[in-house]
C-alpha cells in the first residue's frame, strides 16, 4: 500500500507520456535512418555526414534532417 501512496497519479501519467514520447522519437529516428540509406540522389559522403550528425546530436540532427530534406 505504501508504494501506491509514494507514486501519485500525476507521476504515472508523466511516466507514460515520457515513455510514449521516447517511442515516437525512436520511430522518427528509424524512419530518418531508413530514408538516408534509401535515397539515391545523395552521395555516400553526404549520407555519412548525416549519420554522424544524428549520432552526435540525436534530437537536433534528426529534426534538422526532417526540416531540410
Amino acid at each position: 500500500m505504501t508504494l501506491a501512496t509514494s507514486y501519485p497519479l500525476l507521476e504515472i501519467f508523466w511516466t507514460i507520456l515520457v515513455f510514449f514520447a521516447f517511442v515516437v522519437w525512436l520511430m522518427i529516428l528509424f524512419t530518418v535512418l531508413s530514408d538516408i540509406f534509401r535515397r539515391h540522389d545523395t552521395s555516400g559522403a553526404t549520407k555519412v555526414l548525416w549519420i554522424i550528425a544524428i549520432i552526435l546530436l540525436p534530437y537536433l540532427g534528426t529534426f534538422v534532417y526532417l526540416i531540410t530534406q
